[in-house]
């Protein structure tokens, strides 16, 4: 049986993906564009992070974490546990 972090149809290939949003949105309102891009994969699942800030909390928004235009997050699925 396949695990979360194996679902194929997430489509996390190390692609690269360009999204647009305002900095006054919130890194939920991000997640909730991945989950469409991405095939479905639950906003719960997903871990964010950038360079020097490991993990993005979903009510912060971009602004509070300097993000700019151009800027790389990195998607990783959330496992239960922190394992």
């Amino acid at each position: 049986m396949p695990t979360d972090a194996s679902k194929a149809e997430w489509k996390l290939e190390g692609q690269v993906l360009s999204v647009s949003l305002h900095v006054r949105e919130s890194v939920g309102a991000l997640k909730e564009r991945l989950r469409d891009v991405l095939g479905g994969m639950p906003t719960n699942k997903q871990q964010l992070g950038c360079a020097g800030v490991p993990l993005l909390k979903d009510k912060d928004t971009l602004a509070a974490y300097n993000l700019m235009d151009g800027e790389e997050l990195t998607l990783k699925v959330k496992v239960r546990g922190g394992r």
